[in-house]
């Protein structure tokens, strides 16, 4: 966590200075150009922070490294909690809106939906920044290489497992970030023809979600060895599903994904 609170301020820092100056270094993605893009104040004073989920241990993580980052830059930083909804997004992005805020940080609920009121702050002048997870309109995106920390985990849990055995995937909604930690995993079954996946559902990306499902699928199909689960919360609600018998059970999440 203490690794992801730095990288975090970093990369807001580093984000903010791109942003003053109009350019770009080549871990940056950006979005817009020319006409399109936001008109850059001489100096962020304000930052809204928007998060998917406050209950998720990484995007706490993600707040302590903004406030760092705000206090390094001098600037104010508003922090908001989205609860997976992405209605609350748009309201959040609206009322930043109104408050004039000059750089609004997002991890998008939904990288599509989110596009409209993405739109609205950037015509208002405001520079939207997407981190961990594409955002659709974004000045700029900043991610982690998922399918890599997908590889790294699940190779960790099939060696475990001794290479063999059955498995159940606790998936989540369908952003780039979970999707690319997914596809990780996959790449790496085909270096273990032993491990079967036996269940593959989607939870919310939460925990109570990841008990419901790991639940499900374990009545359906109780002779499992490993789950992956692709966040904390899913896999804690995967833990919650098998703690009964949990020495019967190897499971492994990516400490500190959202």
């Amino acid at each position: 966590m203490k690794n992801t609170k730095k990288a975090f301020a970093g990369s807001l820092l580093a984000l903010s200075m791109l942003a003053l100056g109009a350019c770009t270094s080549g871990d940056v993605q950006t979005s817009a150009s020319g006409s399109d893009a936001a008109v850059v104040p001489d100096k962020i004073e304000s930052i809204a922070l928007m998060v998917q989920d406050m209950s998720n241990p990484f995007f706490s993580a993600m707040t302590t490294g903004a406030q760092d980052a705000a206090e390094e830059l001098g600037a104010t930083i508003n922090i908001q909690d989205a609860q997976l909804d992405l209605a609350n997004q748009n309201t959040q992005i609206d009322a930043f809106i109104q408050q004039g805020v000059d750089l609004i940080v997002i991890s998008a609920v939904d990288e599509d939906g989110i596009a409209p009121a993405i739109e609205r702050a950037r015509a208002a002048g405001t520079i939207v920044i997407a981190v961990d997870t594409p955002a659709v309109g974004a000045d700029a995106v900043v991610m982690t290489d998922a399918v890599e920390a997908g590889e790294v985990a699940c190779r960790y849990l099939f060696e475990q497992m001794g290479g063999e055995g059955n498995i159940l995937i606790v998936d989540g909604t369908p952003i780039q970030t979970i999707i690319d930690r997914i596809t990780g995993c996959e790449n790496v079954m085909e270096e273990f023809p032993g491990i079967e996946v036996v269940g593959h559902q989607a939870s919310k990306n939460d925990r109570a979600t990841g008990l419901t499902v790991t639940t499900d699928m374990l009545t359906a199909t109780p002779d499992v060895q490993g789950i992956f689960g692709m966040n904390d919360p899913s896999a804690l609600g995967a833990v919650l599903a098998v703690e009964p018998d949990l020495a019967h059970y190897c499971l492994i999440w990516g400490s500190g994904w959202r």
